[in-house]
């Protein structure tokens, strides 16, 4: 899948923010931010001729070649028998923090074959060596739950952190994706601590661990191997104060639909998300900003973007609400997008609340965006996705300024006007894998509403939510999940798939409740729970 990136006009380069997060992929935490330098491709596969994998690789694989996927070159790995890798000692930079270097970047698709893992928390590994398999150091990134690959579900952006490892609290770097790890775990030692940090200034190369279960049949894909730059943080005198802790709302499709709608007399299509206020303001707020920072389209082929109708108009913010909070915020004029040129590009990407006097805002006050982007009928068929990204800004009365960075996916593939999308009769269990060293024992179905008990010894469990069928057939269903204790919630991710380690159980019974939510192109469907009574 072919990715064009846009940011005040110029292509490729890509600008982001420290923290860079996707949507319902949870928020980082608010803190004083400067825009980052760039980002630049390392690879992207798009010259290589015949299959050839270049300077990739790799330790007992079944072929390592180019391909072409979802109209896109990529990178393809199959698993071959015994441990397998997949490995590159030339082309990325030996120091991998050198130069402000504060993120590695790239897309993943898996195929797990039968009686493997379906999803797969397997990432980047470096080393110092020959190879991985006979290194004398190695580490990898492990993602987490709510990050994790899940196999046939097509290309995922992978973010990892560059950074050294803290040698007073001897911990490694670590982001809303995943952490870094060294085997075997737990609690990391200082010499290890400085090895990570040796090897991150002068590792060998980067490799992929292939295996992923008992039988050779993992396929993998990579593509748009990237290196982004990043400045350095405010000083803390001048950084965040009042921490709103905003976020998307519950029940935020992802993607994003979009809708026919006229705005000034002009047909556009527009996609709407709303973000709430979670934690109640300790002193008076005067300003709430949204700011544009990048726009990616996703493509079906890579000239599919000079198809498109002035693309670099498309994105503007409109405010969604007049007022945030009660006699709070009020919706300021948009501000014009000027780029690189100094001159307005017809664009507005800025969007704002304020209020002189300043206003307390409550845990439930909602900040509401509308994208617009050109009519259905300028939309070509190639244009899958965009996927804009923004910061979320503030200021208290003491000119303190937070800000939260997050990026909003919106799906092209659906363009019909006018039309609904509904909410078939579709499965009502969740398919749960995993208890085996439970009880009660095995995997099994659940019906909807129901409550089992029972004992378990410490593990993961791997949920799969209900199918949901919409109609008509061009309306997508997309699934969105949480995992709660007691009533609050403990992860939350999107899919139909995911895995939750119920590690410190105690002897006294936890209530867990597992909740699917669907819905048919943003309308929502009936959501579905199970509850887990659980002790060790």
């Amino acid at each position: 899948m072919k990715h064009t990136y846009i940011k005040h006009g110029v292509l490729r380069r890509l600008p982001l923010l420290i923290g860079y997060i996707l949507l319902n992929a949870g928020f980082t935490q608010a803190k004083c931010y400067q825009e980052a330098a760039s980002c630049d491709t390392i690879e992207n596969f798009e010259s290589y001729q015949g299959n050839q994998p270049g300077s990739w690789t790799g330790i007992n694989h079944s072929g390592i070649r180019t391909v072409k996927r979802n109209g896109s070159t990529a990178l393809n790995a199959v698993d071959g028998s015994g441990a397998s890798w997949l490995y590159n000692n030339q082309i990325f930079p030996k120091n991998l923090v050198a130069d402000r270097r504060c993120e590695f970047r790239y897309d993943v698709e898996y195929i797990a074959g039968s009686s493997n893992s379906l999803t797969t928390s397997r990432s980047i590994t470096i080393y110092n060596g020959p190879d991985p398999a006979n290194s004398s150091f190695k580490a990898s990134f492990v993602l987490n739950t709510a990050n994790q690959v899940v196999s046939g579900s097509g290309p995922h952006t992978i973010v990892v952190p560059l950074e050294l490892a803290d040698e007073t609290t001897l911990t490694l770097p670590s982001n809303s994706f995943g952490s870094w790890y060294i085997s075997p775990g737990g609690t990391y030692t200082l010499t290890q601590i400085q090895a990570f940090n040796s090897c991150i200034q002068n590792t060998t190369g980067l490799a992929f661990f292939l295996d992923e279960g008992a039988n050779p049949a993992e396929q993998w894909w990579f593509d748009n191997f990237t290196i982004c730059t990043c400045e350095a943080p405010c000083s803390a005198s001048t950084c965040c104060q009042t921490n709103l802790d905003i976020y998307n709302a519950a029940g935020t499709p992802n993607p994003l639909p979009i809708t026919q709608t006229v705005v000034n007399g002009t047909v556009v299509s527009m996609a709407q998300e709303t973000y709430v206020v979670h934690k109640d303001a300790v002193m008076p707020i005067t300003e709430m900003r949204v700011v544009v920072t990048d726009i990616q389209f996703v493509t079906n082929y890579e000239g599919c973007v000079q198809c498109m109708n002035q693309p670099l108009q498309w994105g503007t913010l409109m405010g969604g609400n007049k007022v945030i909070g009660e006699k709070g915020l009020y919706l300021q004029e948009s501000v014009p997008n000027t780029g690189n040129s100094g001159q307005s590009d017809g664009n507005f990407r800025e969007v704002a609340w304020s209020s002189s006097r300043g206003a307390m805002l409550q845990s439930g006050d909602q900040v509401e965006v509308r994208y617009i982007l050109p009519p259905a009928s300028d939309i070509p068929c190639c244009a899958t996705s965009v996927k804009i990204c923004s910061k979320i800004v503030w200021k208290d009365a003491n000119c303190n300024m937070c800000e939260v960075p997050t990026c909003s996916v919106i799906d092209l593939s659906t363009k019909d006007v006018g039309e609904s999308c509904d909410c078939k009769d579709g499965t009502k269990f969740v398919f749960v894998r995993g208890l085996n060293n439970s009880t009660p024992t095995g995997s099994r179905i659940i019906n909807c509403g129901s409550t089992i008990s029972g004992k378990m010894k410490g593990g993961s469990l791997t949920f799969t939510g209900p199918v949901v069928s919409c109609s008509p057939a061009n309306c997508s269903a997309h699934y969105k999940w949480e995992i709660l204790k007691d009533g609050k919630v403990q992860q939350s991710g999107t899919g139909r798939n995911f895995s939750y380690d119920f590690k410190g159980l105690s002897r006294r019974s936890e209530k867990y409740t597992i909740r699917f939510s669907p819905d048919c192109g943003g309308k929502n469907c009936s959501a579905c729970e199970i509850n887990l009574n659980l002790s060790r």
